[in-house]
């Protein structure tokens, strides 16, 4: 995919405002990773979600 393309999908997200959602739902999930691992550990390490087909 193009630089171009992209950037016309990411501008096509935007508009239709789907991309402040999805921003919203990995933050809470990053967060999330990082109180479990800061609970149960000293030493906190990132698990990001897997990655959605």
């Amino acid at each position: 995919m193009c630089l171009i393309t992209t950037l016309e999908v990411l501008q096509t997200a935007v508009d239709a405002g789907e991309l402040d959602g999805r921003i919203e739902a990995i933050s809470g999930l990053v967060k999330a990773g990082f109180d479990k691992e800061a609970a149960s550990s000293k030493r906190g390490t990132l698990k990001l979600p897997a990655k959605a087909n």
